[in-house]
């Protein structure tokens, strides 16, 4: 099986940081390393989980994302032979973190003194039950090839084809920025708005996004916010030798929004279409 690259990465840094040794003088029993250790365990299981997610494209429409959320996502999306004993672990591991960082009680020593090796036996598991994939094989499996893509200009005039076939696509250029908010992990990443249209728009950011890839993010634009969701469904030239080129970024389909945020959208693009720019609107409005 073909995965992403990021997706790739994700599985094997999760494996990294259940097989990297421990401290010199460590002592498993020691309450101070079996914290350290659940802190680990727990990181590496989110890491692994919310790869898988992304590959089987099935991660939690959610604002906030723990743990069991994403088996609970993953289990609507594929059914593993032992997804019931898997689901057990999970929440255990949640709670017994959640207890140990967030409430400060005692870890039961005897039950956790292997956590990450057993940890690492359950991150195994689900590479092969959902993936089909070795753990310890993953820096040879194959990832899948780079999306073509077409250059700064190529792309505008496939954007202009859009256009004129469906008005709605029209793209209207502005200057705004972006909060953008990953699924995968909940990371925060800014980004500069180049244009917008009813149903997108092209944010010009240094991350490298791929295609496919799902985010929520807030838009500033004219002194208006406007909270969507999208993904990807474009992304622009790389430079020879690996860099980024000046129309940086990626197009985004918006695939979701509240009635009020539409009607704050569809009024900005009005504004556009009957300025030609992104003239600054002297009133303000609330998202």
């Amino acid at each position: 099986m073909e995965v992403m690259r990021r997706v790739r990465e994700q599985l094997i840094l999760s494996r990294e940081l259940l097989t990297m040794p421990d401290p010199p003088g460590a002592r498993s029993p020691e309450p101070a390393a079996l914290a350290r250790d659940l802190i680990i365990c727990y990181g590496a299981a989110e890491l692994a989980l919310a790869a898988i997610c992304v590959q089987l494209d099935c991660v939690p429409d959610r604002k906030y994302v723990c743990l069991p959320d994403y088996f609970d996502s993953l289990g609507k999306k594929a059914n593993a032979k032992g997804a019931v004993q898997e689901a057990d672990y999970v929440g255990e591991l949640h709670a017994v973190r959640s207890n140990a960082q967030l409430r400060a009680l005692p870890v039961d020593a005897w039950r956790w003194s292997r956590a990450k090796r057993e940890t690492l036996e359950h991150v195994a598991t689900w590479c092969q039950e959902f993936l089909g994939l070795g753990l310890f094989e993953l820096d040879s499996v194959a990832v899948l090839p780079p999306t073509k893509r077409a250059d700064g200009a190529a792309a505008k005039e496939h954007l202009g084809a859009l256009a004129r076939a469906d008005p709605e696509k029209r793209r209207f250029e502005c200057s705004g920025s972006a909060d953008i908010h990953l699924g995968l992990v909940g990371l925060l990443e800014k980004g500069r708005v180049a244009n917008l249209s009813p149903g997108g728009c092209f944010v010009q950011t240094a991350f490298a996004f791929e295609v496919g890839e799902k985010m929520e993010m807030t838009l500033h634009v004219n002194r208006m916010s406007v909270r969507v969701t999208g993904k990807v469904v474009h992304v622009p030239s790389v430079a020879p030798g690996g860099r980024k080129g000046a129309f940086s970024g990626m197009g985004v389909q918006f695939t979701n929004m509240s009635a009020g945020a539409r009607a704050r959208l569809k009024e900005l693009i009005g504004d556009l279409k009957t300025t030609g720019d992104s003239r600054v609107i002297r009133r303000s409005i609330r998202s």
